[in-house]
């Protein structure tokens, strides 16, 4: 009976309080031929946007598959593909899981929805 009342009292707390939305910072890697500098200004960066509490993603210079494992960070291999990242952190406004599924609940013809496979999202429209 305890466990029925627990969840249903969560269900409850989650539709009166939503999550905070998540603060999101894109940072753009320099080149591999980029100055000392810039690196270390990127760098900089991320360190301050973690520290702010912000969810880092990077669009890699080097592409999708040369990423740096580093906690609280998500690496993309473009620009659009960190939007869509971005997307899925924010809260939905339609009730939905979140931003990236109410954009794609917004196209015509047959969507596929975001979904993850180990490590890395998939999203789809077709």
């Amino acid at each position: 009976m305890r466990t029925i009342l627990k969840r249903r009292l969560d269900k409850i707390e989650t539709a009166i309080m939503p999550k905070p939305p998540v603060s999101i910072a894109i940072l753009v890697e320099p080149a591999a031929e980029a100055s000392a500098e810039d690196r270390a200004a990127f760098e900089q960066g991320i360190e301050s946007a973690l520290a702010d509490g912000q969810r880092v993603v990077v669009v890699s210079s080097r592409g999708p598959d040369a990423r740096i494992d580093r906690r609280g960070v998500d690496y993309a291999g473009s620009e659009s593909e960190a939007q869509m990242i971005a997307l899925a952190g924010q809260p939905s406004e339609q009730g939905l899981a979140n931003r990236l599924a109410d954009v794609l609940a917004g196209l015509s013809g047959n969507v596929i929805g975001v979904t993850d496979v180990g490590s890395d999202r998939v999203w789809g429209a077709y």
